[in-house]
């Protein structure tokens, strides 16, 4: 799921920066891309600062473009999230949600993968156990 993740964030960075005029913005795309898969910096690490530079230098049309490209981005992935990475692992988009949130707040990148499979395993063992006693 997070190779799709890494797809649509390039594919909106990509497309958001070439209508801005922004030059080499494949290569740029594909770095902040890479660049979100770490999960506490993102790609906010880059776009907002990048926003708020454009602004004090006065370029305010970068500025809010950029500044809309990562609404939507972040939009576009708060959405989708739960959903593919719930659906990859049996889990309701909720609870996926809430065991991505728990867990990268407890243990940062480790508990971001670690809790939602635990509960996917947690949930699966118990699956097995009642169609254990139900035969």
């Amino acid at each position: 799921s997070y190779t799709l993740f890494l797809l649509i964030t390039f594919v909106e960075l990509n497309i958001g920066l070439h209508l801005l005029k922004i030059p080499y913005a494949g290569v740029i795309a594909a770095s902040i891309a890479i660049f979100d898969l770490m999960p506490i910096l993102g790609t906010g690490g880059i776009l907002i600062p990048w926003t708020v530079i454009a602004a004090v230098v006065g370029n305010y049309r970068m500025a809010l473009g950029i500044g809309v490209l990562y609404i939507v981005i972040t939009m576009v992935r708060n959405y989708l999230e739960p959903k593919l990475v719930g659906k990859q692992i049996g889990l309701h988009p909720l609870a996926t949600l809430i065991a991505l949130f728990v867990g990268s707040r407890l243990f940062g990148l480790a508990g971001l993968f670690g809790f939602p499979v635990a509960l996917s395993v947690i949930v699966q063992l118990r699956r097995g156990k009642q169609i254990h006693h139900s035969e």
